[in-house]
């Protein structure tokens, strides 16, 4: 059996592992040049954070080990003030879990080297996705040969589209009218990225806790490398970055009243060196997108033959770090379902219908997930009553530890699918508001009474 990917990322490398891995032979369809050909420093991207759901696809096709030794483990959260001041710390998981942060090209050259290394894998760079027929089973490609623009169209047993937020795998299905629902948001705020370089050769913060400098409106959040700095994004309005990046006084104001222990810990020259403000060449903001659509599969009379996997299904904004392990969970679940039927046009078409309508659920509730924890980064972790909650949450977890989950212990280090996760969370929450009500009548109610007395 022949199948295709379009698109060579994280998802998209991994899952030519697992097609082949199963017997496929595979055809990778890279939009861009190989990425081995150039420095990382030419890639934009957020820092990764893997956990359990992504580490079970990587543990099964032996690359964990590989990844983890590149990786940092971080096992809680400290908030900043602006100042300094340590607003609060906070342990990911009670048993002393914790996730991994890791570097997106590191990750990406890891699943494309073992990829490449396959003999049923081949992976060709320069090649866009222009056209799907998904009676017939063809995709074609554009590229370029000896400076010719050319195209050609290929024939697949099976279609996987893992070609990101911006699929052209998902908008000939929009285009063909074989989505229900489709919903692409560009979201007002804005990312880029920078470094807090090592001092001495050590880190300059605790090394195994990701810092987060919340602010009303916008966020700093920073991760641990191995050579021992930190890669920081830093994520706010379009309006604000313009103001911060107008030239190097403005930038050097901006973190010097907003985020004095990073100024004090980057330093100035450093700060304008990674900005550049002012300059012809100034760093510019990404904005961020986030997506939900259904069905993931493009369905047709001559059979299933077309789904969508990681990104081009379910692209999330990035505050709770899941977006690449549940791209990694898309594959190791679609290959789960396509064990459970026989490799064949009749089976590959039961298996993908099967994936799409029971993922839908999972993608569009861990994409919920991720854009409320940008308001809890941003202004909630400053604040006394989310720390007494985080307490509540640990001393239930504690008393009840099978009857009552934490959400981040629910999403990071379980395997529950995550629509279920976002149930047991608002049956959770309705029981600490009414804990919360009950406390205050508990109180008040007495207090009410001797002030009565002593007034009557």
């Amino acid at each position: 059996m022949k199948a295709v990917v379009a698109g060579g990322g994280l998802v998209g490398y991994l899952e030519a592992c697992y097609l082949a891995r199963d017997g496929f032979t595979v055809d990778v369809y890279e939009k861009y040049p190989d990425p081995r050909d150039r420095k990382p420093e030419c890639f934009r991207s957020i820092n990764l954070t893997l956990s359990h759901r992504g580490e079970g696809p990587l543990r099964e096709i032996g690359l964990l080990d590989s990844v983890l030794k590149e990786s940092i483990p971080a096992y809680g959260r400290v908030a900043w003030a602006g100042n300094g001041d340590v607003l609060g710390r906070v342990d990911y998981g009670e048993k002393g879990e914790s996730i991994q942060s890791v570097s997106r090209f590191g990750m990406n050259v890891n699943l494309l080297n073992a990829a490449d290394s396959l003999e049923n894998v081949n992976i060709h760079f320069d090649h866009e996705l222009l056209l799907c027929d998904f009676d017939k089973g063809t995709a074609t490609f554009s590229f370029q040969e000896n400076g010719e623009k050319k195209e050609k169209t290929v024939f697949a047993d099976l279609f996987i589209g893992a070609d990101g937020a911006h699929s052209a795998m998902r908008a000939e299905m929009a285009k063909q009218r074989k989505l229900d629902y489709i919903d692409f948001k560009y979201h007002e705020h804005y990312y880029l990225e920078m470094l807090i370089p090592a001092k001495n050769n050590e880190y300059q913060l605790e090394k195994n806790r990701l810092h987060v400098w919340p602010k009303d409106s916008f966020v700093l959040i920073c991760l641990p490398n191995p050579d021992k700095s930190f890669s920081g994004t830093l994520v706010m309005p379009k309006q604000i970055f313009d103001q911060m990046l107008e030239s190097e006084e403005s930038l050097i104001k901006f973190w010097r009243e907003e985020l004095n222990k990073v100024y004090k810990l980057v330093g100035e020259d450093n700060l304008i060196q990674q900005f550049r403000p002012g300059k012809p060449n100034v760093r510019s903001p990404c904005r961020l997108v986030s997506l939900k659509c259904e069905p993931y599969h493009a369905s047709s009379p001559a059979g299933n033959k077309f789904v969508l996997l990681g990104d081009a299904a379910h692209a999330m904004v990035p505050f709770y770090g899941q977006g690449m392990n549940t791209g990694f969970e898309d594959v190791q679940k679609f290959h789960q379902i396509l064990k459970n039927h026989k490799i064949t046009k009749e089976g590959i078409s039961a298996a993908i219908e099967e994936f799409s309508l029971s993922r839908c659920k999972d993608g569009q509730a861990m994409s919920d997930f991720s854009y409320d924890h940008y308001e809890k980064l941003c202004s909630k972790v400053k604040k006394k009553n989310y720390n007494l909650r985080h307490h509540i949450d640990s001393t239930l977890h504690k008393v009840f530890p099978n009857q009552w989950i934490p959400e981040y212990t629910l999403v990071a280090f379980s395997h529950k699918p995550q629509s279920q996760c976002r149930q047991i969370c608002k049956s959770q929450d309705q029981i600490l508001t009414y804990m919360f009500y009950s406390l205050l009548v508990f109180i008040a109610v007495p207090l009410l009474l001797v002030l009565f007395a002593i007034l009557g």
